[in-house]
């Protein structure tokens, strides 16, 4: 109970309500396949809302411009959920012999994919420029730190998923080995990706501690003076 009235508790429960109602659009997915419709807006309403939660409760909700920043990493969230949980999604309805419809699905996928990592690079360059403020604080903070393991992650990504895209893609008609075997360890690589963004957001930003600096002395009271001698006035004491 005094955990859910704090400022960390309140964006708890309302990441479990959006979590709720992304549920239950999934429930009506497979319960009822004629409501796909109302199901996957139920799963989208609930993501968009988990992540604008998540967002509001996070570093960007701090910074000096608070919207702009707000809006980049909703995106940034956003698109890799795309890219990564699409990625996710797809290694998993692809799975059996290939086929028109799997290959058309692998090819709408690696053309949505591209703009939303895109979007993740856009983004993710804002937000890093404004948390970390300096190329100093790369190397010389924790935080900074984070963020070039997090770029590491990312580049591997990239680079397995231009071999995707220029070369398993295009075989996907008639062969999903190579799509499933790379996408595998992309997928791999994004729960670090994710493990690593978590890390990041349990730290104290070099901006944000820049931005406070060290704090002011208090005012320093009126001297207070006490004199005194012993009998013989040999030693004074002031």
């Amino acid at each position: 109970a005094d955990l859910l009235g704090t400022g960390v508790g309140r964006p708890l429960m309302w990441r479990g309500a959006g979590l709720i109602v992304a549920g239950a659009g999934l429930a009506i997915v497979a319960a009822a396949r004629r409501r796909l419709g109302l199901g996957l807006t139920l799963v989208a309403l609930g993501a968009f809302g988990t992540v604008v939660v998540h967002v509001s409760a996070g570093h960007a909700a701090g910074a000096e411009s608070d919207l702009p920043q707000r809006t980049a990493q909703t995106v940034h969230v956003l698109a890799a959920s795309v890219w990564l949980g699409g990625l996710a999604a797809l290694l998993v309805g692809t799975r059996g012999d290939p086929d028109d419809d799997r290959a058309r699905a692998v090819r709408r996928y690696s053309a949505l994919a591209l703009f939303a990592l895109l979007a993740v690079a856009a983004t993710g360059t804002v937000r890093a420029i404004s948390e970390v403020g300096s190329f100093g604080a790369l190397v010389d903070s924790a935080y900074g730190l984070g963020v070039l393991a997090k770029i590491g992650v990312l580049v591997v990504l990239v680079a397995l998923g231009a071999v995707n895209r220029y070369r398993n893609v295009p075989r996907a008609g008639s062969s999903l080995a190579g799509l499933r075997r790379v996408g595998g360890v992309e997928v791999g690589l994004a729960v670090i990706a994710v493990a690593t963004t978590a890390l990041i957001t349990s730290l104290v930003p070099p901006a944000a501690r820049g931005a406070v600096g060290p704090p002011t002395p208090p005012d320093r009271p009126a001297p207070v003076v006490v004199e005194g001698t012993d009998f013989a006035r040999s030693v004074d004491v002031r």
